[in-house]
C-alpha cells in the first residue's frame, strides 16, 4: 500500500479531573494507529491540535500530508469542535477519514439527529427537546434526560432516568444551569441494547454485531445505561456492572431488522467510512436508535474494533481498508457531501 505521506491529526487532551479520562482516550488511539502504519511501511506525521489553533492550521498548509487520518474529536476552548477539523482539512484540499462536517455537526446535536432520523422514517423513542425548566413535556414515563450536545457520555449518569415529575425537573435543573444548554428529554427504552458497527461505502456492509450484557446483580436497582461512570470510571458500580459480547447470540429476524435499522440511519445521516449506531428493542422487539457515531473510538479496545477483529482482520488491516477509501474518493472526485 501507498497513499503517500499520512498525517495523523489528534487533538491533545486539557480536561482536567472526570473530563480527562473521556478526552485521553484520543491518545490510545493515535498510537494504534501509528503503530499500524510502520507496521503497513506507510510514512507517516504526527500532527497534535493543541490550544493554538492558528498554529495548527498553518502547519497543515506549510506541510500538507498526501492523507489525514483524522482522529480529532474537539478543538480546546470551541463547542462542537470535532466538525471543525474536517471543515479545515477540506478548504485546505487535504483527503481525510471519516466522516464530513455536515454529518459530524448533526450528530452532534442530539435534537438534530433524532429530528432527521423521524422525518426519514428511521424509528426513535419520542423525545423533546427542552430549554426552559418550566417547558412541557408531553412525552410519557420514564424518561431519560440528557444534555442536547455533550458527548462521550457527559451528563448521564443513573438519576437520569427519572420515573415522576420531581425526578424530571431535578434532573433538567441539572442540565440546563450545569451543562449551561438545553436537554433532550426522551422516552426510557428498556429492553436489549445493540451495537450495530458500519464499515465502508457504496455500499457500506455492517459488520458482527454486539450486544450489552448487563449484570443485574451488579447494578441492582440501577438502571441499565452506559452513562458517563460506566465508560469512563473504572472504579464504579456501573464500570463494572456490565459486558458487551460481540459476536452477540441474536435471533435471525430481529438481528436482521437491527442491521437494516442502523443502515437506514447511517445513510440518512451521510456517515462515511465507519460508523457506529446504538439501538434498543424493547419487549415486543420493537427497534429503535438511540445514537449514531460517526468516527466512533477505534482504539484497540473499543467496541467497534471488537466488531472488526470478529470479522477475522487485524487492526493494520483496518488502517489499510480505511485509507483506501480516501484514496477512492480521490480517484472517483466525489463531492465531499456525498457519503454512500
Amino acid at each position: 500500500m501507498d497513499t503517500g505521506r499520512v498525517g495523523v491529526i489528534y487533538n491533545q487532551p486539557v480536561g482536567q479531573g472526570a473530563e480527562a479520562a473521556a478526552e485521553a482516550g484520543v491518545l490510545v488511539e493515535m498510537e494504534a494507529v501509528r503503530c499500524a502504519l510502520e507496521l503497513l511501511g506507510q510514512p507517516h506525521t504526527l500532527y497534535p491540535v493543541g490550544t493554538d489553533l492558528p498554529a495548527i492550521i498553518a502547519r497543515l498548509h506549510a506541510d500538507p500530508p498526501d492523507v489525514a487520518v483524522n482522529l480529532c474529536e474537539m478543538f480546546p476552548g470551541t463547542h462542537g469542535g470535532e466538525m471543525y477539523m474536517p471543515g479545515v482539512l477540506e478548504l485546505l484540499g487535504i483527503p481525510y477519514t471519516g466522516s464530513t462536517p455536515l454529518t459530524i455537526g448533526i450528530c452532534l446535536h442530539k435534537g438534530f439527529t433524532k429530528h432527521h432520523l423521524a422525518s426519514s422514517g428511521v424509528p426513535v423513542p419520542d423525545f423533546v427537546t427542552v430549554r426552559r425548566l418550566d417547558d412541557k413535556i408531553d412525552v410519557g414515563f420514564p424518561l431519560i434526560v440528557k444534555p442536547l450536545y455533550a458527548d462521550a457520555s457527559r451528563g448521564i449518569h443513573p438519576d437520569s432516568v427519572v420515573f415522576d415529575e420531581a425526578g424530571l425537573r431535578r434532573k433538567l435543573r441539572y442540565v440546563l444551569e450545569d451543562f449551561g444548554q438545553p436537554a433532550i428529554v426522551e422516552r426510557f427504552i428498556g429492553g436489549r441494547e445493540f451495537k450495530v458497527a458500519t464499515f465502508g461505502n457504496r455500499p457500506p456492509r455492517t459488520l458482527p454485531l454486539s450486544e450489552v450484557d448487563y449484570y443485574p446483580n451488579m447494578l441492582q436497582d440501577l438502571p441499565s445505561i452506559l452513562g458517563y461512570d460506566a465508560k469512563w470510571n473504572p472504579e464504579s458500580l456501573q464500570y463494572k456492572g456490565y459486558d458487551v459480547v460481540c459476536p452477540a447470540s441474536i435471533e435471525d429476524d430481529l438481528a436482521r431488522r437491527l442491521r437494516e435499522v442502523a443502515m437506514d440511519a447511517c445513510l440518512s445521516l451521510g456517515c462515511r467510512d465507519y460508523a457506529r449506531v446504538d439501538l434498543r428493542a424493547d419487549e415486543e422487539e420493537n427497534v429503535y436508535v438511540l445514537d449514531v457515531n460517526p468516527n466512533p473510538d477505534i482504539s484497540p479496545d473499543s467496541g467497534y474494533m471488537s466488531s472488526w477483529e470478529a470479522t477475522g482482520k487485524n487492526y493494520a488491516d483496518f488502517v489499510s481498508e480505511l485509507l483506501g477509501f480516501v484514496r477512492e474518493r480521490a480517484r472517483n472526485a466525489y463531492p465531499p457531501d456525498v457519503s454512500f
